[in-house]
């Protein structure tokens, strides 16, 4: 069999059915009533409920949360302040499609996987400085007055994650919306910290969700609603995360950690060591502002500290080996030793999530003081990931389908000291699964596919 390259073959470009425009639209919150403020402490909850817009599709990857967020005199954002803790995407029929706790740490660990560049960028707009000059923009970081914010949602149906039109007409509205979306506020010490010694807050005001939909013309709907109305099914595949976060107990080096998740597609697996419990920080400078100690958000587990004098530190309570299990096969093989640094946990976190190539993610790059510069993985991003899928094609279920037995998935780790030593530690896991929406006949929806019965 020959072929010849494909650059030497052009093709026409086809053109797009009629009856299809894009518009633009936002959603307030529900429940509320003119220029509402929310807070960690009242009205701690901002819910969206998202029409099912006649004849329309939502196009996610041009849809975001907007608002005005606001901090006392006192109160400095921290780096890549997350004002909600929580989110949960509901049908309208009330069932839950995507429940993710610690949502705040899954959003710092995505971050940590885009490349500077992109962090660089979306500064102005997400007031996560850590690619920046600190210096320069530390007074940023507090303004009473507020500052216009973005967030992109980290969910696999309504966030950057999906990769199709959602169609929110197809879905029954018979509560009046299609989905419920609920952002819940995060307490007042991991947004911001106090430039002096009294208690800081934060408010978020002018909340909006901007979306972009696509609307198709009657007759194309008509198509859509008459397969549906034959028996068809519209699939809409999409990820989801589930939180699990184990605490360390005792003063030993060595732990094992258990997590029960029945998935019948398991793709990913992030884990993290945060500490145990955060109180807000007092007195931050721009210098003790980027300090280990001072980042609600900074992973344990490498070996290295920038300190509240900009002075980088060596760690005693690092990770030194490390191996996940299910049933009796171990991820990889045999278990990874980090000698003499953590670079081989790196590569391999790099290399199982395809992140191995030349965009490099912000946790590989260096960190720098006034006269060194570590490894970030290091100093404060260290995360253990691992990805059970046999293939990177998309539309194969080729995960772990960790329902079959019921037994857990096991990390064990092997630290060089006790971890809790200084700061008492959890490690906080993310399952990551691929599920599908089915969308049925009447606008309904459900995780599980229709079952087609044939007639003898």
């Amino acid at each position: 069999m020959e072929a010849i390259p494909r650059g030497l073959v052009s093709r026409d470009m086809i053109k797009m059915i009629p009856g299809i425009k894009c518009l633009r639209t936002n959603i307030l919150p529900s429940h509320h009533s003119g220029n509402h403020q929310f807070t960690s402490t009242a009205s701690n909850k901002v819910t969206f409920q998202i029409p099912s817009f006649p004849n329309s599709y939502i196009n996610t990857k041009r849809s975001f949360i907007r608002f005005v967020l606001k901090t006392s005199a006192n109160g400095v954002l921290v780096p890549q302040a997350n004002p909600f803790r929580r989110l949960l995407l509901k049908s309208s029929r009330g069932q839950v499609l995507e429940d993710i706790d610690n949502y705040d740490v899954l959003c710092r660990l995505f971050q940590n996987m885009k490349t500077k560049q992109t962090l660089e960028a979306e500064a102005v707009s997400t007031k996560d400085i850590r690619a920046v000059d600190v210096g320069k923009n530390f007074s940023k970081m507090t303004n009473a007055s507020g500052q216009l914010a973005k967030h992109t949602l980290q969910s696999g149906i309504l966030g950057d994650w999906q990769e199709y039109l959602v169609p929110v007409s197809s879905m029954v509205a018979a509560s009046g919306y299609a989905f419920q979306l609920e952002l819940f506020l995060n307490e007042d010490a991991k947004v911001v910290g106090s430039t002096n010694t009294n208690a800081a807050t934060y408010s978020l005001e002018e909340v909006s969700f901007d979306v972009e939909l696509v609307e198709v013309s009657d007759a194309i709907m008509a198509d859509i609603n008459s397969e549906l109305a034959n028996g068809t099914q519209i699939p809409l595949p999409y990820k989801s995360w589930r939180s699990h976060q184990t605490a360390l107990s005792g003063a030993g080096t060595e732990h094992k950690i258990d997590i029960s998740e029945s998935a019948m597609n398991l793709a990913n697996m992030y884990s993290v060591l945060v500490p145990q419990s955060w109180s807000q920080k007092q007195s931050v400078t721009s210098a003790k502002y980027l300090a280990k100690e001072y980042d609600p958000y900074s992973f344990y587990g490498g070996r290295k500290a920038l300190n509240a004098s900009g002075a980088f530190t060596d760690a005693t309570d690092y990770v030194n080996k490390y191996v996940w299990k299910y049933g009796s096969t171990y991820y990889p093989q045999a278990p990874i030793e980090l000698v003499p640094d953590s670079t081989l946990a790196l590569e391999t976190s790099l290399a199982t999530l395809d992140l191995k190539n030349n965009e490099r993610p912000f946790m590989a790059t260096l960190e720098d003081n006034a006269t060194d510069s570590q490894p970030r993985f290091e100093t404060r991003d260290f995360v253990l990931a691992h990805s059970f899928r046999k293939s990177g094609d998309k539309g194969i279920v080729s995960g772990l389908n960790s329902a079959n037995s019921g037994a857990p998935i096991s990390l064990q780790l092997h630290f060089n000291s006790n971890p809790n030593a200084s700061v008492p530690k959890s490690v906080q896991t993310f399952i990551e699964q691929e599920n599908t929406l089915y969308i049925k006949p009447n606008g309904e929806s459900s995780t599980v596919a229709r079952l087609i019965k044939f007639s003898p």
